[in-house]
Formats: structure tokens, C-alpha cells, sequence
């Protein structure tokens, strides 16, 4: 039986010296949100959301409510710090976030969401019992114009998951959207277009049955150390969907690295 135990409005106040170590998950030296971002620009499309989506287990860990609620504390807390702060920061900051504890006969979890910013993120860490006890962590942060805002929390995120020793991939994407109906041809050109700024080849197509509208490239490129195999075990760590909408008369695209896992 699910109980929803509660839905806390916190208001903390942190005080951290946790230091930046300034990981990148893609290069650790030199490719970031901000550089993708500029990469990925092109005349004709307007983007509308830039997400980064961490996924980890950490196998044969169970943890308690309180255990739960600590890790809880120092995501929120972690997470509190802005691009502009120091290495060593010193500061109070405020922190608005909605939390929910929610427990089941084999399976406990935190949910948090915050949105008072302009980059909002929501975290789920959860244990269930599957053949032994396992513990899945979610983080998603999303934003648009403050890419640096956004490569923060994500080397924030992933400082602490290293710490928790949480095994984690990371999905990023740009979601935009182009005025009216493209082509195939048009949508090509795109493609081509930015494969040759993300110095990529193309290794992959896709397109939906019911919808010539509707369609997915992939591509591979070196600049990008994660990557999946697909079918035919070729390595792919870039793809391009494309789907109409006749409604708002606009083509949505989502550029993602290295896979998009939902539906387009």
C-alpha cells in the first residue's frame, strides 16, 4: 500500500564550504552546456529548453527515511550555491523546494522539486527491493539562457554522486522549435549543417510509419566521450528528431547527447 506521508514547503538555510571541482561528463577539460549551445545554434530554430538528466543506481544499498532525508538535505543544499560563487563559498543561501516522502511495502523515496529559479531541477532518490535491496537516483535540471547556471548544478551533481558512489549516465538536450512545415530535404540540410559543427558523421536514421514528418538522425562524434552501441554496433552519442505539429503550425526538434529516451 502507497502511503503519501507529506509534502513539506522548506525553507533552509545552508551554509557550505563544498568545493567546485569542475568535472564534465562529456570532456573533462573542455566541452560544456555552453559550448554545445553555441554549437548548436542555426538562423532557422528557437530553442525552448535545454535539459540535463543524470539516471545512477547504486546497487545493494537499502536506506531509511532518515538516511533518505540526509542525502535529501545535501543534494538540496549542494545545489543551493549559484555560478557565482565562489570555490569556497561562505554564504547563506535561501532554498524554496517542495519535498515528498513516499512509502510502499518494499520501496521508500524522496521526491524534491525546486522552481523559483530559472534553472529548476527535481531529484527522486528511491530504494525497492528487487532480488536484493538497490537504490535509483534521477536528477533533472532544466533552463535556456543561463548556460553556465546549468553546467553549475550539473558539476555540482555530479561531484556528489562521485561521493555517493552512484554509478550515473547523463542525457543532455535542446528542445526548438522552426516556424511552419520542412521538408525532407530541409531537415537534411540541418543535419549536415550541425554534424559539421560537432565535427560528427552520421550513422543511423529513423523515420515513423505513420508520419513522414517524423524522423530521427544519428550521428557519432570523438568530442563526446559517452556513447551507445546500436544495432548494428556502431557507436552513436548524437541524435536528431524532427516531428510536426499541425495544430501550432511549428516542426519541433530535439537535438540530444548521447540518446533521447522518451517519446518525440
Amino acid at each position: 500500500m502507497r502511503i503519501n506521508n507529506k509534502l513539506i514547503i522548506l525553507i533552509t538555510l545552508v551554509l557550505s564550504t563544498s568545493y567546485i571541482f569542475g568535472i564534465d561528463y562529456y570532456d573533462r577539460k573542455e566541452i560544456k552546456v555552453k559550448t554545445l549551445y553555441e554549437k548548436v545554434a542555426l538562423a532557422d530554430v528557437t530553442y525552448t529548453e535545454i535539459s540535463s538528466s543524470f539516471r545512477g543506481i547504486k546497487e545493494n544499498e537499502s536506506l531509511n527515511k532518515s538516511e533518505l532525508g540526509f542525502k535529501h538535505g545535501q543534494i538540496v543544499h549542494e545545489l543551493a550555491h549559484e555560478e557565482n560563487c565562489s570555490k569556497l563559498c561562505t554564504q547563506i543561501h535561501s532554498v524554496y523546494c517542495e519535498s515528498e516522502f513516499i512509502e510502499e511495502e518494499e520501496a521508500r523515496e524522496i521526491r524534491v522539486a525546486w522552481r523559483e529559479t530559472a534553472t529548476p531541477y527535481r531529484l527522486s532518490i528511491k530504494t525497492q527491493k528487487d532480488i536484493g535491496y538497490n537504490t535509483y537516483y534521477k536528477i533533472e535540471i532544466k533552463g535556456l539562457e543561463d548556460t553556465r547556471q546549468i553546467d553549475h548544478l550539473r558539476s555540482r551533481t555530479m561531484q556528489l554522486l562521485e561521493k555517493w558512489d552512484v554509478k550515473s549516465k547523463e542525457t543532455l538536450y535542446f528542445k526548438g522549435t522552426i516556424q511552419g512545415s520542412i521538408n525532407r530535404g530541409e531537415r537534411q540540410a540541418l543535419v549536415n549543417n550541425l554534424l559539421e559543427k560537432l565535427n560528427a558523421k552520421e550513422t543511423g536514421y529513423y523515420q515513423n510509419d505513420y508520419s513522414e514528418d517524423t524522423e530521427a538522425y544519428y550521428a557519432y562524434t570523438k568530442a563526446i566521450k559517452d556513447y551507445i552501441l546500436d544495432q548494428d554496433n556502431k557507436k552513436t552519442n548524437i541524435q536528431i528528431n524532427f516531428s510536426y505539429n499541425e495544430i501550432q503550425h511549428k516542426t519541433h526538434m530535439i537535438i540530444a547527447f548521447p540518446f533521447y529516451n522518451e517519446s518525440f
